[in-house]
Formats: C-alpha cells, sequence, structure tokens
C-alpha cells in the first residue's frame, strides 16, 4: 500500500473521529436542552416569604428539583418530575422546601422519589386536601396581614421583631399534641410545639420585611432532659440573633405571659441550653439583645443598679406590664442582687420607692419571683395594691 493510500485513510480516520466527537458532543447538548426545557428554572414569587436560607445552600441540581417541586406542589399533583437525585440529595431538598416555606401547611413529613422509564419523579404526601388547604392558607395569611399591619408605624427591625414575638407568644400556648407543627397551628388555633412557633414566627418576620430562618437542634431542659428542637435565625440590621420563641413562652403557661430570655441571644448565650445545630450562622454580636436593648442587663449590684431596677418598675407598670426581667452578666453580679433583692428584702424598699416617689399604686409586701440559674435571670412580678 503506498504512503500515499495510507495518509489518505489517516485523514478519513482523523476525520471521522473528530466527526463522530462533534455528533456525540452536539447529541448530549441537544438531549441536554430538551431535558432542561422539562424544568421551571425561576421560582414563582411569593409575598410571604422573601429570604430563602436552605434554597440558597444547595448544588445546581438540588435547585433545580426544589424549583420544580415548590413551584408545582400548590396544585396538589400526585407527582413531580425533578433531575436525578441521590437519596441523601433529595433530603436536602425536602427539607429546604419545608423550612424555607412555613406556609406550605398541607406538606407531609416525608416524600418518595420514583424512577420511571429514565426519568425521576418526586412523590408528595399532603397532610390534607386541596380545597382543605385553600381555605386554610387564606385564614393564615389574612392573619398575618393582621398581625402585620397592627404594627405601629415608624419602628425600627429591633422593635418590629419585639412586637411579633411578643403578640405570638402572647396568644400561643405550648401543647404536645398531633397536628400542632404548623404555623396554622400557632396563629390559627392558638396552640404550637416548637416548629409551630418557629414557622409562625419566620412567616411573621418575612412579611415585615425582616430577614430570618428556621434552625434546629438539641434543647436541654433545667432537669437535663435533651429534646429535638426548632427555633429561628433573625437578622437585625444585618446582624444574625438566636429567637427561641417556644423557650420564651413559660410552661405552665398563663394567658399574655411573655418572656425575653432567648430574645436574639448569640453562640455563648444559647450554647447554655441548646446544642447540635444543623446549620453554621455565626452570631456573635449581641447589640440588639432585648435585655440590652431595654436597659436591664447588669454587670454590678449596686446603689446604681438598684435605681435603674427602680426606674424600670416604673416605666413598665406605667405601661401595664406588671413583670420585669433583670439579667447579670455573672455570678457575682447575680448571687449579689438574689441575696439583697430577695433573701434581705431589699425589693420591697424599691417598691416602697416606685409607689411614693412615682405615684405608683402597687403593693409593697407582696411580690412573685422566678430564678433562672443558669441565663442568670431575675423575673420580678408586682402585685395590685389590696384596697
Amino acid at each position: 500500500m503506498s504512503r500515499k493510500t495510507y495518509a489518505l485513510i489517516s485523514i478519513l480516520l482523523i476525520t471521522a473521529v473528530l466527526a463522530s466527537l462533534f455528533f456525540f458532543t452536539d447529541a448530549r447538548s441537544f438531549l441536554s436542552s430538551i431535558m432542561s426545557d422539562r424544568f421551571d428554572r425561576e421560582l414563582n414569587e411569593n409575598p410571604y416569604v422573601f429570604y430563602r436560607h436552605y434554597f440558597n445552600e444547595l448544588n445546581e441540581n438540588e435547585k433545580l428539583a426544589y424549583i420544580n417541586i415548590y413551584n408545582k406542589i400548590g396544585n396538589f399533583p400526585e407527582r413531580i418530575e425533578i433531575p436525578q437525585l441521590s437519596e441523601a440529595e433529595l433530603d436536602r431538598v425536602f427539607k429546604a422546601i419545608r423550612y424555607d416555606n412555613p406556609d406550605l401547611i398541607y406538606i407531609g413529613n416525608t416524600c418518595q422519589m420514583l424512577a420511571v422509564s429514565g426519568r425521576y419523579y418526586f412523590i408528595p404526601l399532603y397532610s390534607m386536601g386541596k380545597d382543605e388547604a385553600k381555605a386554610k392558607l387564606q385564614e393564615l395569611k389574612a392573619k398575618i396581614e393582621s398581625v402585620v399591619s397592627s404594627m405601629p408605624e415608624g419602628l425600627d427591625e429591633y422593635s418590629k421583631e419585639l412586637y411579633l414575638h411578643d403578640y405570638l407568644v402572647a396568644n400561643c400556648t405550648y401543647v404536645d399534641k398531633e397536628g400542632a407543627d404548623t404555623a396554622y397551628s400557632a396563629l390559627i388555633k392558638g396552640e404550637a410545639i416548637c416548629s409551630g412557633y418557629a414557622n409562625a414566627m419566620q412567616l411573621l418576620l418575612s412579611k415585615a420585611g425582616i430577614k430570618s430562618t428556621i434552625i434546629t437542634g438539641v434543647a436541654t431542659d433545667d432537669q437535663g432532659h435533651p429534646q429535638s428542637h426548632m427555633w429561628n435565625i433573625v437578622y437585625i440590621d444585618g446582624r444574625p440573633y438566636h429567637l427561641d420563641a417556644t423557650w420564651n413562652d413559660p410552661v405552665p403557661d398563663t394567658k399574655g405571659n411573655v418572656r425575653h430570655m432567648y430574645f436574639n441571644v448569640n453562640d455563648s448565650y444559647i450554647a447554655v441550653s441548646h446544642s447540635d445545630f444543623n446549620i453554621s450562622i455565626p452570631c456573635n454580636d449581641i447589640a440588639d439583645n432585648y435585655y440590652k436593648r431595654q436597659g436591664q442587663s447588669f454587670d454590678r449590684y449596686d446603689d446604681g443598679t438598684r435605681a435603674r431596677i427602680t426606674l424600670k418598675l416604673k416605666e413598665n407598670i406605667e405601661q401595664g406590664k406588671m413583670q420585669t426581667e433583670l439579667r447579670f452578666e455573672n455570678e457575682k453580679a447575680f448571687s449579689a442582687a438574689v441575696s439583697s433583692l430577695l433573701n434581705k428584702g431589699e425589693i420591697y424598699d424599691i417598691l416602697r420607692s416606685v409607689n411614693t416617689e412615682h405615684g405608683i399604686n402597687i403593693s409593697t409586701n407582696a411580690i412573685k419571683y422566678s430564678l433562672n440559674e443558669r441565663l442568670m435571670i431575675m423575673v420580678i412580678i408586682a402585685e395590685d395594691k389590696v384596697s
């Protein structure tokens, strides 16, 4: 065979290889474009959700699945086509959808993925029918609109958060029962477990234009009993804080009883009782902590502290708040306050001062109080004077 023949054959082989590479590459591109056309690539807008932490943490394939499930699930389909996902990826997507969108009150707690002829489908499980879901969603959204619109005008982000938190805690009771895990249960029925509080808090904050997300972990009570828990991380003026509305609602509950022990706290503070966070958002600031903002945090107990406590009692009682929360920043200050105010009875001197110097009519020989030694918090509850 001549050299020319060898050269011609070589050229033909190279051409064939290049042509096949082009064909298959173009074919893969073509098939990819066909597949991409089957999927939505933009999330539908939702006036009740504007920030989605968990969506932002997904990879591109997971985001594509999230978008298509979210955009279609409101029509209650039996299945929703998604890209192929591993079991771990499906779990991440499902949790992201549930945590980012607390208004999806009709989604069950589990899901499945089905493969059919090379295509993959998300199989949703619904906790209620379409008509019931539509009615409950209308009711929930009307309640959210009502609560948010009732806020006084001109509030900063901290004050909006405080208003919404206090509304939720004052109007919801902790109950441990089936079906109490949604924002609907918390805001409409007035009863919820931790996830109900957290979901309701997130929807209220979102409607008020405040960025927040849900966080899960383990909470350990004063008796050392751990259990799975859910609360919020809230961004105030761009700074993230832990907010646990559930643990700010005392048990047993009484109407209007609101605490702020876990209102805008940092990681080191909440680590006293909360652990095993499912997400890492460093919360290191205390500028918008409740006790700091309200002037009810003390690093010592002395004459100046007593004067500040007297003014705080007066201010709160004048606003119709018989309860005043005091936090001490170290064990020495807390121990001194407990000894002086409660054991030695200085609190009654303060009550008399509030009455005589500020014209407040409260009992000067009877109070209720509670102590949280882990957090070094004292709650003083004044009582009306018996006539």
